[in-house]
C-alpha cells in the first residue's frame, strides 16, 4: 500500500510516492555539518566574548549563545523522528546529549512531542494553545509561565510523577534513564561551577537564562492563531525567514510541511516546501514581523 495513502493527507498534499521516497533519504554529511554549525558557533562566540574582554560586550553575546543554545531543541527535535542517523540507538544517544545542556529530559520531550503530532490543536494536545490577550500576558509567557511550567515538570519526573501521556513501562524506563543523566549533568556542571566559576558562568549559566524566551519566539508561530483543527493545511504555520536563521535551526520553519512530513529530514524540507507549501493557510515571511504585529495589536487592545 501507498505508505503516503496510509497517512490519510489531504488531496493537495500528497506527493508522488517516489519522490517521498527520494525526500526521506537522510545525508550524513549535512547532518554532520549542521551539527558542527550549531556547536561550533556556540564555542566561538564565547571565545570571541574572552578575547573581546569587555563587560558591556557579554550580554550581546549572551543572547546570541542563548539563541544558539535553543537551536539545540531543533537538533533534538531530528532526533525525535528518527532524522538524526539511522540508528534508534543513536538518535536516542544524540537526542539526549543535544538537550542535556538545556536540562530536558529527552525521553519525556519525545513522547510529549510525539503525541502533540498526533492530536495537533485539539483538546488532547499537550502542547498549550495560548491566545494572548494583553501586552503583559504576552511577555510573561515569554520571561517566566514556560520556564516555571518546565521546572515544575522536571522536579515532578525526578519524584516519579511520569506524565499522562507515557502508558508503557518501557517509556517510562526510558524518562527514569534520562533522569539519571540529567542528575549526573548537574553534578558536573556544578563541579565546573565551583572550580571555573567565571568561565562557567560567563560561557554557559548566563546564556541558559535567554534559552527560553529566544526559543519561544520561535516556537510560539508553529500554531498560534491557527484553526483548532485536525486538518494540518489549517492548524500549523510555516514561516520563510532568511538563509542564515533557517540553516541554525534545522529549517525548523518549515513546520507545516514538517507536520505534514515528520519522516522527512530537515536538510530536505525546502525541498518538500516547493512541492506543497503553497497549500497551508497561515504562512509568514518573517518571525519579527508576525510578532510585531502581534505586539502591536495587543497594544491596541489595552488601548481601546
Amino acid at each position: 500500500m501507498n505508505s503516503i495513502l496510509e497517512r490519510k493527507l489531504p488531496s493537495e498534499l500528497i506527493i508522488d510516492n517516489e519522490v517521498f521516497q527520494e525526500l526521506r533519504k537522510r545525508n550524513d554529511l549535512k547532518i554532520f555539518f549542521q551539527s558542527l554549525l550549531n556547536i561550533g558557533s556556540y564555542i566561538l562566540v564565547g571565545l570571541f566574548g574572552i578575547w573581546l574582554n569587555i563587560w558591556w560586550i557579554w550580554p550581546l553575546l549572551w543572547i546570541c549563545q542563548g539563541f544558539l543554545l535553543s537551536c539545540f531543541f531543533d537538533a533534538a527535535h531530528e532526533c525525535i523522528h528518527n532524522n538524526f542517523s539511522g540508528s534508534a540507538r543513536l538518535n536516542r544517544l544524540a537526542g539526549t546529549l543535544w538537550l542535556l545542556p538545556l536540562f530536558v529530559n529527552f525521553s519525556q520531550f519525545k513522547h510529549y512531542h510525539l503525541e502533540h503530532h498526533k492530536h495537533t490543536k485539539l483538546s488532547n494536545d499537550p502542547e498549550p494553545s495560548e491566545t494572548f490577550i494583553s501586552i503583559s500576558q504576552y511577555l510573561l509567557y515569554f520571561l517566566i509561565v514556560v520556564f516555571v511550567a518546565h521546572i515544575k515538570t522536571s522536579i515532578e519526573m525526578a519524584l516519579g510523577r511520569i506524565p499522562n501521556y507515557v502508558r508503557s513501562d518501557k517509556l517510562r524506563r526510558d524518562i527514569n534513564f534520562n533522569t539519571l543523566a540529567l542528575l549526573l549533568w548537574l553534578i558536573c556542571i556544578i563541579t565546573c561551577t565551583v572550580l571555573f566559576w567565571q568561565y562557567t558562568t560567563l560561557l554557559y549559566w548566563c546564556p541558559l537564562l535567554f534559552v527560553y524566551p529566544i526559543g519561544l519566539f520561535t516556537v510560539t508561530l508553529e500554531h498560534y492563531g491557527c484553526d483548532e483543527s485536525s486538518c494540518i493545511l489549517s492548524n500549523t504555520r510555516s514561516i520563510s525567514s532568511n538563509f542564515l536563521f533557517r540553516c541554525l535551526v534545522w529549517n525548523g520553519n518549515y513546520h507545516a510541511e514538517h507536520h505534514a512530513y515528520p519522516s522527512v529530514p530537515a536538510h530536505n524540507l525546502p525541498r518538500l516546501h516547493t512541492l506543497i507549501g503553497k497549500h497551508f493557510k497561515y504562512q509568514e515571511r518573517s518571525y519579527v514581523m508576525f510578532h510585531f504585529k502581534l505586539i502591536r495589536s495587543l497594544l491596541q487592545k489595552s488601548g481601546n
